[in-house]
């Protein structure tokens, strides 16, 4: 089973450019530690025993032309 597919390009695309980097670098390393086997220890070899921080973030644009950002981090179940 795919994780991704050509549908989600557009998606992946619309990210803002810090969170495409990071969201590659781990689909990078994730693939990487299931085509060979990495020696690290610990979660951030195996995209699989790795916990997603999940969350929402907010940008307003006023009237005035004033923009409001805020970011919440929805805490683990």
């Amino acid at each position: 089973m795919q994780s991704l597919g050509f549908r989600d390009i557009p998606a992946l695309l619309a990210l803002d450019k810090k969170d495409l980097v990071f969201f590659l670098n781990r689909f990078a390393r994730g693939f990487h530690s299931k085509v060979r086997p990495t020696r690290v220890r610990g979660p951030l070899g195996d995209l699989s025993k790795l916990s997603w921080r999940m969350g929402a973030r907010v940008k307003l644009t006023l009237a005035s032309k004033e923009v409001i950002e805020a970011e919440t981090i929805l805490p683990p179940a």
